[in-house]
Formats: C-alpha cells, structure tokens, sequence
C-alpha cells in the first residue's frame, strides 16, 4: 500500500508501516524527529494529497501515482473543545482566534474530502463551534498497551473502527492542559515536561502499530463506495472513560451520511448565532476548494 501520514513529525505512524513492508511516507512542516529523513516529505500537506512525484528529505523523487491510505494528524489547538472557552475573554468575542479556527476546519476538510479511497483523521474531542463531521471512535493509549488516559477521536472513511490490542490500567494522564492541571490528583497529573504540546502531539507506539495492522490489511478494509467518496460519515461509536475489556468495546453500526453540506449541522443554536453576529460564520459550511 501507499500511504500518506500527514502533519506527522514523528514518524511513528510511517515507521510502523514501514514495518510491515507498504511505502509510507511522513509529511509535516517540521522536519522529522523519528530518524528516518529518507522517508519524510518536508512541507506543507495539501499539494502532497494529489500523489505525483514526492521528493523526500534526502533529495530522491518519488512517483506515487494514487495513495491508497491517508492518516492525517491535523494541528488542533483551535478545533479542539479544550481550547473552546478561549473565543470568549471578558465578554469579547476573540476573532483572530475563530478565523484561526476556521482556518484550521479548512484543513482538518481538506484531508477529509481528499480523493484518497481510505481515510483517517485523528484530533482531541472537537468544539461543537466549528462543525466538524461527527467522528467514528474514540481510543485511548490504554486500550494499545501504554497506562495512559489520552482521548483521541478517529474520523474513518472505507476503514473498520480500530480494535483495541493490550487493556491495562491507566495510571495517569498523558500531558494534561496546563490551564486544568491543578484538578488532577497527584495520580493523574501525567507528563508534564516543558515540550507539553509536542509530547501530547506524538501517537504512541501501540497505536501506530495497531493502525498499521489494521488498516494495512486489504482484507478487513471497506470497499469504497461512490457515497462514501462523496463525504459519507459515521456516526460516533466508541465510549471513553473507563478501561473496557475487548469484549464489552462496542460500536454502532456505522450510518452512510447524507451530503457534505450536513457538516454544519452539528452546530448548536447559541454558538452559531455568535459567531454569525461576528460576521464569521458563513465560511464554517463551506467545501474547501481543491488543493
């Protein structure tokens, strides 16, 4: 398979592909901290989803002449529903910061209407106040191995949800905000190191390889449907909280979606009509154009 992890510094996720022999490469503004340059594209993401030649780091051309899987990280400090109560600061609207939302909703779309058969985009739980398609699950390191709480939402397109491969026990949280920090216990206040956003930003290990040897496997993948390619979405299908057994993971049966101008639905009356009165909401609904 070719595969294309974009907005991915560190290579976790190209390294476990590698592993199992596809043709992955990382892609991201910054330059690679997983020690493999020769499988880095260093740059912006978007032009990349075309496919065509590539050149990596080490100056080699590459020809892919379609990807066959997109894995897309896309920066979220502004999507993120943490990051929601810092639109408003002393009963003012901030602007700067929801157009750098919105900017950031144009690209998290971008990678979600890329024409690419296969997809997954992975982010926080979302503010409501930017629309994004419902996603399909929800992971937590725990679930992959690593005794962490860390929720992270997958939005899945012609992919199965992401089986979990090793439950154990959470013993912290992985990274927390620091502007919450102080309502964690001494057991939970989890990794707090001064590149906070950046360590939180990395997948771990046991997630990249359950990505890898569950997308990389042609037989468990979706065969991609014209619905699909045209913006379909699942509904959400996962829980957080607590570790669950593999047993009790459960999802809802994946529901085809109905147009890509549905994205805005999920917005809620009070969001939507202050970001409208800031003259900012019309663009939230629109399709991005074509990289």
């Amino acid at each position: 398979m070719k595969v294309l992890i974009a907005c991915e510094e560190s290579q976790e996720v190209c390294k476990a592909f590698r592993s199992l022999g596809h043709e992955a490469y990382s892609c991201d503004v910054q330059e690679p901290s997983g020690g493999h340059p020769e499988w880095h594209i260093l740059g912006d993401a978007v032009p990349a989803l075309r496919g065509g030649q590539i050149v990596t780091m080490d100056d080699k051309a590459h020809y892919i002449d379609a990807w066959d899987l997109l894995i897309a990280h896309p920066p979220c400090t502004y999507l993120s529903n943490a990051g929601a109560r810092h639109l408003w600061k002393g009963h003012q609207l901030q602007e700067d910061r929801v157009m750098k939302g919105i900017l950031g909703r144009d690209l998290f779309m971008r990678f979600w209407w890329a024409d690419i058969p296969r997809i997954c985009v992975e982010n926080p739980v979302p503010s409501r106040v930017f629309c994004l398609p419902e996603y399909t699950q929800i992971i937590q390191p725990y679930q992959f191995g690593h005794p962490y709480s860390k929720k992270t939402c997958l939005w899945l397109k012609n992919l199965d949800p992401v089986a979990p491969t090793n439950i154990v026990e959470p013993i912290a949280t992985w990274c927390p905000s620091g502007s919450y920090s102080h309502k964690h216990d001494e057991k939970n206040k989890g990794m707090f190191t001064r590149d906070r956003a950046q360590n939180r930003a990395k997948t771990f290990p046991g997630v990249a390889r359950a990505f890898a040897e569950q997308f990389g496997n042609r037989l468990t993948q979706r065969k991609p449907s014209a619905y699909s390619m045209a913006g379909s979405r699942r509904q959400t299908a996962s829980q957080s909280g607590r570790p669950l057994s593999a047993a009790s993971t459960t999802f809802r049966t994946p529901q085809q979606s109905v147009s890509r101008s549905s994205a805005a639905i999920c917005c809620r009356g009070s969001a939507r009509s202050r970001l409208r009165g800031a003259g900012r909401f019309s663009a939230l609904s629109r399709k991005p154009t074509s990289p």
